[in-house]
C-alpha cells in the first residue's frame, strides 16, 4: 500500500492505495508456537488503533496458518488460529487432508464457525494488540527457532488482542506466554 500523491479525501489527507487484495508482510513461519506468535506481531503497524491501514481489499498477510505441525500442541494451535482470526489475517492453511489423525485433531479449529465469523467480520477496524504485560515470562523470553525471526523476541507474559464486531460487540483474545501464570481479566 502507498499514499497516492495526487488524490485526497474530503479532509485533504492523501488517499491510501492498495493495489493488491493482500500482501505478505513477514518471513515464513514454522509450525511452532513461538514462531507464529512472533510472526503475528508483524501485523501491528497495519492495525493501528486510530488509523488502521488493514481493511477490506487491503489485508496484510503474516503467512499461512502452520497448524499442520502443531497437532501435539493443541493449545498453541488454538492460539495460532484465534490470533490470526482476531487480527483479520488471511486464513490460508495447507496440510494433507488424507492424514486422518491430523485432520481429526485440527478440524475443530479450522471449522469453528465463531472464529471464522470473527475473522470475516468488519466493523471499521481489523483488530489489534490492546495490551501486554511488562514482565518477562518465567522462562525469560519466548524466542523463535526460525533464523529469520530471531529479532522478534516476545518479552511478555501475556497479550490481550481485540477486534470490534458489527452490532457494537468486541471479540477479545488473551494469550498466555507463561505456562505458570494464571490470568484474570475483568470487563
Amino acid at each position: 500500500p502507498y499514499l497516492h500523491e495526487d488524490e485526497r479525501n474530503f479532509t485533504g489527507d492523501q488517499l491510501l492505495v492498495c493495489p493488491m487484495h493482500s500482501w505478505r508482510i513477514s518471513h515464513d513461519n514454522n509450525p511452532d508456537f513461538h514462531d507464529v506468535m512472533a510472526v503475528i506481531q508483524s501485523v501491528l503497524p497495519f492495525g493501528s488503533l486510530f488509523a488502521p491501514i488493514a481493511r477490506p481489499g487491503c489485508w496484510p498477510d503474516p503467512d499461512m496458518l502452520q497448524i499442520h505441525g502443531m497437532q501435539h500442541d493443541l493449545a498453541g494451535a488454538r492460539s495460532h488460529v484465534s490470533v490470526w482470526a482476531i487480527a483479520s489475517a488471511p486464513m490460508v492453511i495447507s496440510f494433507d487432508l488424507t492424514n486422518e489423525e491430523l485432520r481429526s485433531a485440527m478440524w475443530p479449529l479450522i471449522s469453528n464457525r465463531r472464529v471464522l465469523d470473527v475473522n470475516a467480520a468488519w466493523a471499521g477496524h481489523p483488530g489489534t494488540l490492546l495490551a501486554q504485560s511488562r514482565n518477562l515470562p518465567s522462562n525469560g523470553s519466548a524466542v523463535s527457532n526460525n533464523p529469520h525471526l530471531k529479532h522478534l523476541v516476545l518479552r511478555t507474559q501475556w497479550q490481550l488482542w481485540a477486534k470490534p464486531l458489527p452490532g457494537g460487540s468486541v471479540a477479545v483474545l488473551g494469550i498466555n506466554f507463561d505456562g505458570f501464570l494464571s490470568l484474570e481479566v475483568s470487563f
